[in-house]
């Protein structure tokens, strides 16, 4: 299952005011925060196995916005549930 957020709404979810406040106080943006390149190939990669192992792809954002908590947790438990109830099935990590 990955959990799907756009570049670009990723993006403004590490700039808002609530995060940058951190940023002031010494907190450092790591790898996957900074790095542009990084994040593209990494969600490339995910892509990938989408279409190589048939993972779910969960939509996290409407738009140009994240979705709040509740609906992702609310998307993520009808896919488990589909999978404990027999109604998907759970493919497992190929390399």
């Amino acid at each position: 299952m990955v959990l799907d957020v756009p570049l670009s709404v990723s993006k403004k979810f590490l700039d808002n005011v609530n995060r940058a406040e951190g940023y002031k106080h010494g907190v450092k943006k790591d790898q996957h925060e900074t790095d542009l390149k990084f994040q593209q190939a990494v969600r490339d990669e995910y892509d990938r196995n989408i279409k190589r192992s048939g993972w779910k792809r969960v939509k996290c954002y409407d738009k140009d916005r994240m979705l709040p908590i509740e609906e992702i947790h609310a998307k993520v438990w009808e896919e488990v549930k589909a999978c404990m109830e027999g109604k998907a099935e759970l493919k497992k990590f190929v390399v």
